[in-house]
């Protein structure tokens, strides 16, 4: 579900402060920064302790839990 990899949330991060010097949309700036500040620091890469979540058949994961972030994932991160 990320779009974004953590290289590219801290690319815009930077380049939202690359001129803080201008003054117009400063609060609507600032909240980006804020927002993207917190998806950087909540970014999860759903390596670790990904479990799969199956059919009613049983047949094939369907996709996956991220239990270290609690967030869905497609079937294609489910190891094994």
């Amino acid at each position: 579900m990320n779009d974004f990899t953590k290289e590219d949330l801290i690319e815009i991060y930077e380049y939202c402060n690359w001129n803080k010097y201008d003054t117009s949309h400063s609060d609507f700036r600032r909240n980006l920064r804020n927002k993207i500040k917190s998806m950087i620091d909540n970014y999860c890469d759903h390596k670790n302790n990904v479990w799969p979540l199956y059919t009613i058949s049983g047949d094939l994961p369907c996709a996956g839990f991220c239990y270290e972030c609690g967030h869905a994932v497609s079937r294609g991160l489910v190891s094994g």
